[in-house]
């Protein structure tokens, strides 16, 4: 019986390591048959696929901020998939605020700016089209000194089937 490793040596030396470099290569970019056809109907749409958002980020870190002075803005990145959605409401805890919140609905490769903070959303909420990304700007304003760890410091609420979604948001208060 051949153990492994000579068995390894005897077969890197026969064959090489480039041999081996090349099978690796092959695995690593093969690709199942199914996902290589395509159809001469243009790109493929899934009639039964789910309407979800993705976030872009799960966490937003703020570091060490000066107690009572804001932050630098940073931004939450939100995605619709191939079917429409509806946002809601998009809540941030404090000492974290949303600063702004605009949607690129693209159409006829034309862009359309629209605000998507609360205020905009009102009651009925703002249909998002398919393949839209939003931004959403928040800031840290620290009240006091210490680390501020908040796990479910962002909602986003819309009619997606994965909705809520949550981002959590840390800090650190300095003196």
């Amino acid at each position: 019986m051949i153990r492994f490793k000579s068995f390894r040596k005897s077969f890197l030396g026969y064959f090489g390591l480039s041999a081996l470099s090349v099978l690796m290569m092959l695995a690593a970019y093969a690709r199942p048959t199914e996902a290589q056809s395509q159809s001469n109907d243009g790109p493929s749409f899934d009639a039964g696929a789910d309407a979800t958002i993705r976030v872009g980020r799960h966490q937003l870190k703020f570091g060490e901020v000066a107690v009572g002075e804001t932050s630098d803005r940073l931004e939450l990145v939100l995605t619709t998939n191939i079917k429409p959605i509806t946002l809601f409401n998009i809540t941030v805890k404090e000492p974290f605020f949303e600063t702004d919140c605009t949607c690129i609905f693209v159409s006829n490769n034309v862009g359309t700016q629209v605000d998507c903070d609360n205020a905009s959303l009102g009651q009925n909420g703002l249909s998002i089209p398919p393949a839209t990304t939003c931004r959403v700007g928040v800031e840290f304003e620290p009240q006091s000194s210490g680390k501020v760890n908040l796990r479910r410091g962002m909602r986003i609420d819309s009619d997606s089937t994965n909705t809520p979604r949550h981002v959590r948001l840390t800090g650190f208060g300095v003196d």
